[in-house]
């Protein structure tokens, strides 16, 4: 059985965080889900093993900006696809 890819998602909202989580898991991935920089920075600190981060659009730009500068420094490798609006969010193909 092929193991899921494990996606760090990056929220602000947590009515959208649990609404992306449920649809990322439902396309075949092992979500950690998290209420904005702070919390995603203390996980990714102890965890790397994460094939992609998913930021949300409601994220305030500046601390989206710091977040990306940051992970940039800390892991860059890491994948950060762009979600462009909410709407747009359940209609991306991520690969599954």
């Amino acid at each position: 059985m092929k193991k899921a890819l494990r996606v760090l998602h990056i929220a602000s909202d947590p009515v959208l965080l649990s609404h992306r989580k449920a649809l990322l898991k439902h396309k075949g991935y092992e979500v950690v889900s998290v209420i904005g920089n702070s919390q995603a920075m203390d996980v990714l600190v102890t965890d790397h093993d994460f094939a992609f981060a998913v930021l949300d659009p409601e994220i305030n730009p500046n601390h989206r900006s710091r977040l990306i500068a940051w992970l940039k420094v800390v892991h860059p490798k890491l994948s950060i696809p762009l979600l462009l609006d909410p709407a747009s969010a359940e209609q991306l193909d991520l690969g599954t």
